[in-house]
């Protein structure tokens, strides 16, 4: 992708951000390459899998009756938490592939402004991408859309902060589908923390 669109783009950005275009058109492309692989592996096999990872790292950290509110949970011995996981009763996410995709492409005109476009490109980006890897969470919560939208507000800062990590690690192709699981078990593990959090405030108000 990179030999076929990058001069075109490169050329088109030399009319609005001079001298600077070819580093803004090779960000440009590494972001359309990365967001396609991981549009593509989404579709095919990825949010399946990035699910099962999810669980099973609340369930290695002992937030075992969070999960159980969106699936069940096998009564096994064992140390493995993948082993424990059984059928989902909560098929997670939905439309969030054509949304992903929607807002993308609504955003992509940004990069025609000269360095701060593709600044406020990626921070925008990063508002989504980190709550979104959050939507399991909140699935398993039981939060409705107002509930979600409040609590990504007041934890806007770390939303922003976790996604925006995220969003320049996916620029590098092909590596972004490991690091698509390293971001979920940071979130799983974030999400364990804030239980944490929650499960203190509620001691400390008895």
């Amino acid at each position: 992708m990179f030999f076929v669109t990058y001069l075109p783009q490169a050329a088109i950005l030399t009319f609005v951000d001079g001298p600077i275009a070819f580093v803004n058109a090779a960000m440009l492309v590494l972001s359309e390459s990365s967001t396609l692989i991981l549009l593509i592996s989404k579709w095919w096999w990825l949010d399946d899998a990035t699910v099962e990872v999810f669980d099973a790292v609340l369930v290695q950290q002992n937030q075992t009756a969070l999960v159980s509110a969106g699936r069940e949970i096998k009564p096994t011995g064992g140390s493995d938490p993948l082993s424990k996981l059984g059928k989902r009763l909560k098929k997670p996410f939905g439309d969030g592939l054509v949304k992903s995709l929607i807002r993308y492409v609504v955003l992509l005109p940004l990069n025609f402004i000269p360095i701060i476009g593709t600044i406020i490109f990626f921070v925008l980006n990063a508002r989504n991408v980190g709550p979104a890897h959050h939507a399991r969470y909140f699935q398993l919560k039981g939060f409705s859309n107002t509930e979600r939208a409040d609590y990504i507000k007041k934890n806007q800062g770390g939303y922003v902060g976790f996604g925006l990590a995220c969003v320049l690690l996916n620029l590098v192709p092909i590596v972004n589908i490991v690091f698509a699981f390293t971001h979920t078990v940071g979130a799983a593990l974030w999400a364990v923390k804030l239980e944490k959090i929650e499960a203190s405030r509620g001691m400390k108000e008895e």
